[in-house]
């Protein structure tokens, strides 16, 4: 049996890999396909193409989907020239809707695996688009559950797959500040001088500290690098291992609004989240969309208020930066007395992917 898995974000590209495993798992002869990332291809019996460092944010940039062609082509080709059981679509806004479309003309099943964030923002007829191709949907929010669950039979729920991190005490932790700017350009553009300009304000204070930027990807490495010698001359060291383990180490991680946060909950590290879209996806959304989505960080989104200090869009100011920082590292325990509560809210004593793969291996469409 083929399944045919396809992801586009780097958060995305992990986990089609460890839900790729789990259905080998549970059936060592099923073929996975792939599209997606570094993650994924590792474990792909065939692997199509890599266009998670494709990605991007923003209305401009999301327009610029002439890059993406080489995607589309593939999957035409796969779909007519192979057979697959099922398809699993994780994650990927602005490209999933118009991936079902092509899928659903070769009539094969879709499933879908961690949902865009349509849900946080209550935009019901995306969810209900969405819906009306899924097969199953696994969420990996008890919010996001709730929703779907509304307009759909099939929702499934496990907590979220990361698991509680095993991690050494603050107390035992080395003198590190860690940063992770993003896992896309617009991200790390935005983002990336604000953060070392809030530690160059700070730098006297810093002294004990060693501070290490995590690198989703080395195709970031020339805008990283360009960014640092422009903004800063404190030392900053380039990371491209694990971000776990980056995490784990940290006594203070400065992070954008991504997956890495919660990694920063599981692991008991103190967190400050930054985030900012360009002026005129801004405006776009709150204006033109009506989005209203007062929280960014996921631990705020989770528990529905600020517990997590977050500095978006217009907070985005160095100085105010800078004091927190200084607050974190004088009285950190304050900033983490909310984990206990963050946790149970989203982990779960159950493994989502090999749960998830059970269900998708059991559907009758696979058979």
């Amino acid at each position: 049996m083929s399944i045919l898995i396809i992801c586009g974000e780097h958060s995305g590209d992990f986990h089609a890999s460890k839900l790729a495993t789990s259905l080998k798992h549970h059936a060592p002869n099923t073929k996975i396909i792939g599209i997606g990332g570094k993650y994924l291809k590792t474990v792909s019996d065939t692997f199509l193409c890599d266009i998670v460092d494709l990605n991007a944010i923003g209305i401009l940039e999301k327009l610029r989907l002439s890059k993406f062609k080489g995607m589309y082509h593939a999957l035409d080709t796969c779909l007519k020239t192979k057979t697959i059981k099922k398809v699993i679509l994780i994650d990927f806004q602005h490209h999933n809707f118009k991936l079902a479309k092509r899928i659903q003309k070769e009539n094969i099943p879709i499933d879908t695996f961690i949902t865009p964030n349509f849900w946080m923002w209550n935009d019901l007829k995306q969810m209900k688009k969405l819906a009306s191709y899924s097969t199953n949907i696994f969420t990996i929010f008890k919010k996001e559950h709730e929703r779907y669950e509304c307009i759909h039979p099939n929702v499934h729920y496990f907590g979220h797959p990361l698991s509680i991190q095993s991690t050494l005490p603050l107390s035992e932790r080395p003198k590190l500040i860690s940063i992770f700017p993003g896992s896309r350009v617009q991200e790390i553009k935005y983002l990336l001088p604000t953060i070392i300009q809030s530690l160059d304000l700070i730098r006297s204070q810093l002294s004990p500290y060693s501070v290490q930027l995590s690198v989703s990807s080395s195709t970031h490495l020339p805008l990283i690098t360009s960014i640092l010698n422009k903004h800063t001359s404190l030392p900053i060291d380039l990371k491209e291992y694990s971000s776990t383990t980056l995490i784990n180490n940290s006594q203070l991680m400065i992070s954008c609004t991504g997956t890495a946060t919660l990694e920063a909950v599981a692991s008991n590290t103190p967190l400050l989240i930054v985030g900012s879209l360009s002026p005129l996806t801004y405006f776009v959304a709150k204006h033109m969309l009506k989005i209203d989505l007062p929280l960014a960080g996921l631990p705020n989104i989770i528990m529905n208020k600020m517990v997590i200090p977050e500095f978006i869009q217009s907070d985005l100011k160095a100085p105010k930066i800078s004091e927190k920082i200084k607050d974190i590292l004088y009285s950190p325990n304050k900033y983490i007395d909310c984990y206990a509560q963050l946790k149970e809210k989203t982990f779960s004593k159950w493994n989502p992917y090999l749960e998830s793969a059970k269900i998708i291996l059991q559907d009758p469409t696979t058979h």
